[in-house]
């Protein structure tokens, strides 16, 4: 094992360097990892309780559960980052390469952000179901998939429209969503009852 900060609690991954961001929930910062050499080589502060990360292009993008943002890093210019403000406690955060934008759930608003990379601002707030914990894009039909725990369900969110286009039931207390978007198949992780859905 590689020590990194306290609470190590997601993981993205830069495949183009080799590189690996671990957001640390307990000691508000990220580890970064050279995956080659198997080493820590520096530290970001993320805020507060880093909980859900993803890496697209040069963007780290964190999601701090008590401070109620976004942490975007442009990893080649902006060491410090910026804090973009989105619902109450964002947890999931799924990217769109196509529109350069990040989504992420938002547990106790019940709500998902979209977030424009580039301009790091708020560009919709889409009401969805009950203690929204996870997301995932298909970029290929520009829909949106988020998992409420509470509910039991997914929010099919068309990105176009920016609104929820559906309703899906899934297990009990879905946590984690993924979708293979050339099948346009989504399967989550239900935590109560011990099952994957296939959607």
């Amino acid at each position: 094992p590689i020590p990194v900060g306290s609470g190590p609690e997601s993981m993205a991954i830069d495949a183009s360097k080799n590189t690996g961001y671990v957001a640390n929930l307990y000691s508000d910062s990220g580890s970064v990892r050279d995956l080659s050499a198997n080493t820590v080589t520096g530290t970001y502060a993320e805020g507060r309780d880093p909980i859900g990360v993803a890496f697209y292009s040069t963007y780290l993008i964190v999601a701090t559960e008590l401070g109620d943002g976004l942490w975007i890093i442009n990893t080649t210019t902006q060491p410090f980052g910026t804090t973009v403000p989105v619902g109450k406690d964002p947890d999931g955060i799924a990217v769109d390469p196509i529109t350069n934008s990040a989504l992420t759930a938002n547990e106790k608003s019940n709500d998902a952000s979209i977030v424009d990379l580039s301009s790091a601002q708020v560009i919709a707030t889409i009401p969805v179901g009950g203690h929204p914990v996870a997301a995932a894009i298909n970029s290929n039909t520009q829909t949106a998939l988020v998992a409420n725990e509470k509910d039991d369900t997914l929010s099919v969110i068309d990105l176009t429209a920016k609104s929820v286009m559906g309703t899906i039931g899934v297990g009990r207390s879905p946590v984690g969503v993924a979708i293979n978007p050339n099948l346009n198949i989504a399967l989550t992780a239900n935590l109560k009852d011990d099952s994957v859905s296939v959607v």
